[in-house]
């Protein structure tokens, strides 16, 4: 994480409590040196800031049933990429509280836009995403000669 952090458990609560949410959740940043919980019922989302002040999320592998956790922008690109309006795309420059605060924005409205029925349990998508990835191992490992 950047020294100083951009991201707090404020800062994000704040930003997150700009947006209408499925479900309640709570946040924890305790004992949790990289990023910050966000704690729904059936979901749970892990934020945290890189050193370049870019804040990424991720859906734990408690309630996906996979073996770890995946990152949402990763998920969105091995399928293809969502398209969702209207996001501010703040990621030139240094890390700041503005920057942190718009990336949060960002990845709040790519959540209820694209991944809203996760937040309350449902992973439609894990069953695509898994098979992808399944393909590219093949034809990685295909592609190699014995």
């Amino acid at each position: 994480m950047t020294d100083p952090a951009f991201m707090t458990e404020k800062v994000l609560g704040d930003v997150l409590a700009e947006f209408e949410w499925l479900a309640p959740y709570t946040l924890n940043d305790e004992d949790l040196p990289d990023g910050i919980d966000v704690a729904f019922p059936r979901c749970s989302l892990f934020f945290s800031e890189d050193w370049t002040g870019c804040v990424h999320v991720a859906f734990s592998a408690e309630h996906t049933g996979l073996d770890e956790a995946v990152d949402m922008r990763g998920v969105r690109e091995v399928l293809g990429g969502g398209k969702t309006p209207g996001l501010i795309k703040d990621i030139a420059g240094p890390g700041s509280s503005k920057k942190v605060q718009n990336q949060i924005r960002d990845l709040a409205k790519i959540l209820l836009n694209e991944f809203a029925s996760s937040l309350v349990g449902e992973y439609a998508w894990i069953p695509a995403y898994t098979s992808v990835l399944a393909r590219e191992k093949q034809s990685r490992e295909g592609g190699q000669g014995a």
